[in-house]
């Protein structure tokens, strides 16, 4: 019976934790992504970005997106350790691509660890301690694995993202 409770009362504390998040907003020459709660920072969180500097234009140029986004599902199977997709490109992104003549303005980014075969090989945090060095994804967040558990299952489908320079 008393586990009963204590489950109720974590999936009770849990859903309001969730029902009552903002936004996501990430600061990019801070490196620092906050999780928002009634306008208020609850959590900050280092990250590693795009390993060139700018607004995400085109496939392949290994920038990170800046803009309003919407954090839209959860990757459990990842090649990294967990991934949240972000809707980019978004309609804004969609419509400069066209405007400038941009054939691929590219996708498939997300939120996540690190990657998992480089995990696999040696400590985990040994390699964030490396990794978190240099920005190093090809567009994407990375943030350290124990971060990403934890921001995975703070954020729900949904979301709002908000990326600035």
């Amino acid at each position: 019976m008393r586990s009963l409770f204590l489950l109720f009362t974590f999936l009770l504390y849990s859903t309001s934790v969730l029902a009552a998040l903002d936004k996501v907003v990430v600061y990019k020459m801070k490196r620092k992504m906050h999780l928002i709660e009634n306008g208020e920072i609850i959590k900050s969180y280092p990250v590693m970005l795009g390993q060139s500097y700018g607004k995400k234009r085109r496939q392949g140029d290994n920038k990170t997106p800046e803009g309003r986004y919407v954090i839209d599902w959860h990757n459990p199977n990842s090649r990294f350790y967990l991934s949240l997709h972000i809707n980019y490109p978004n309609q804004q992104d969609r419509e400069y691509a066209r405007e400038k003549g941009i054939a691929d303005p590219g996708d498939n980014i997300f939120i996540h660890g690190v990657p998992k075969k480089v995990f696999n090989l040696t400590d985990p945090e040994r390699i964030y301690q490396f990794l978190k060095l240099e920005n190093w994804t090809n567009g994407c967040i990375a943030l350290s694995n124990k971060d990403m558990k934890e921001v995975y299952d703070l954020i729900p489908d949904g979301t709002v993202l908000e990326i600035f320079p």
